[in-house]
């Protein structure tokens, strides 16, 4: 699996912006974003009260409920509806999502690699 890393400059993330425009769904994705953004402000204590209660919990075990929780949402994301991830976080990215997001910049998927991913620490593709 494979990560995106965030966009270089402003120039690219003005990509991803406008095809999110083009698809209609950017101030949609912004607004969730902030509503997000919001609810964790307001539930801080709880989201404290939350990360506390795991710290009990074997690590490795939670470790992989958390993995097999990504497969499984990750699985309903398309990568070309939203560009929020790119520059939030550096998310896994699988070959179909690659070709998907290489198709939408118009370049090959070799040159997407080239461009915007590359491997962390443990060896995965981010």
């Amino acid at each position: 699996m494979k990560t995106l890393m965030k966009p270089e400059n402003e120039a690219e993330a003005n990509v991803i912006k406008s095809v999110l425009k083009e698809h209609g769904i950017y101030a949609e994705i912004k607004s969730f974003l902030t509503k997000i953004r919001n609810l964790s402000k307001e539930r801080a204590e709880e989201n404290w009260s939350f990360r506390t209660f795991f710290k009990g919990y074997d690590i490795e075990h939670l470790d992989l409920i958390v993995h097999e929780l990504f497969e499984e949402v990750s699985e309903a994301i398309d990568c070309t509806t939203c560009g929020n991830c790119c520059k939030e976080i550096q998310p896994i990215l699988k070959k179909k999502d690659i070709n998907k997001l290489s198709k939408s910049l118009n370049i090959k998927p070799d040159q997407f690699i080239t461009k915007y991913v590359h491997k962390d620490e443990t060896g995965e593709s981010r």
